[in-house]
């Protein structure tokens, strides 16, 4: 399953571009990859906020979200197949309020999935909600799944995106309720 992901740097914010920005970047993706749009996962991934710790605040996260939704269900009568990930720095502090929010569907965890403790906790308010959530692996796979508790409300599977410029891939971890939302 690709994942696209879509976000603006701080600039384009302050600006006020956001929205332009993102859509503009979604609208490429739809026209590339249209007729099979319900195949993909998109990932709002400001990219102000990736590795600083610094994130979108909850209304703001869902903004983007209900944008690139309402561009989704405009180019497809299946939209709600596509999954839409927040993906700037969520963390167990923030990871149920950001979760909570009507148009984002999970999460796409970075750093934080790097510390059992956190991973387990935003895991946890995923599963509240119905969130899946999708963590890169570090190191490997086996080592992630002995910190997840072996518990049937969860389901985990590893996964492999590649680049799509041929220069690599991330191997990762999904992890979601056994009942989805």
């Amino acid at each position: 399953t690709p994942i696209v992901c879509v976000g603006e740097t701080l600039a384009q914010r302050e600006a006020g571009e956001t929205e332009a920005v993102v859509k503009r970047q979604l609208a490429a993706v739809i026209h590339a990859v249209g007729h099979c749009i319900t195949e993909i996962v998109v990932a709002y991934e400001p990219v102000w906020a990736i590795g600083t710790g610094k994130t979108a605040t909850p209304e703001m996260a869902q903004a983007v979200h209900a944008v690139l939704r309402a561009q989704l269900a405009a180019a497809t009568t299946n939209s709600k197949r596509v999954h839409i990930l927040y993906g700037g720095s969520m963390n167990a502090t923030n990871a149920a309020s950001l979760l909570a929010q009507p148009d984002i569907d999970g999460g796409l965890i970075g750093g934080a999935s790097l510390k059992a403790a956190d991973f387990l906790q935003i895991v946890a308010a995923a599963g509240v909600t119905g969130a899946a959530i999708l963590a890169q692996l570090q190191p490997d796979y086996a080592l992630a799944q002995q910190v997840l508790p072996t518990d049937p409300s969860i389901k985990t599977e590893r996964i492999t995106v590649n680049s799509p410029n041929g220069h690599g891939s991330i191997s990762g971890l999904l992890a979601r309720p056994a009942k989805v939302k």
